[in-house]
């Protein structure tokens, strides 16, 4: 966290462009004011999951199928969120819920 212009944004593009462990499929959202559909769409394209409809109930499939594939892949995905401040309170919500249902259960958020 910081003030605008103290170099989050370039911190977070580093991190991503220097990821070096083949283990972790990463992804990073740079966008504001989405709604908590919107951001699961977002997931789902940032990651690069296929689609078989556009309903919540069909992304959020798709996203555990992916996640449980990497899982058994012996792969970790890691979603980076910029400017996560500037989300409204469902979206960051729906991120969280999202969070938890599929990281440890003994994680906290």
């Amino acid at each position: 966290t910081g003030p605008i212009g103290t170099g989050k944004t370039t911190i977070a593009r580093n991190l991503m462009s220097s990821i070096g462990d083949e283990n972790i499929v990463a992804a990073q959202l740079v966008t504001t004011k989405l709604s908590p559909d919107e951001l699961l769409e977002l997931v789902a394209a940032e990651f690069k999951i296929p689609l078989a409809g556009t309903s919540k109930a069909e992304i959020l499939r798709a996203i555990e199928n992916f996640l449980i594939q990497l899982h058994k892949q012996g792969k970790r995905a890691l979603l980076l969120v910029d400017e996560a401040q500037n989300l409204p309170a469902e979206t960051v919500e729906e991120l969280r819920m999202l969070i938890k249902e599929h990281v440890d259960p003994t994680f906290e958020v």
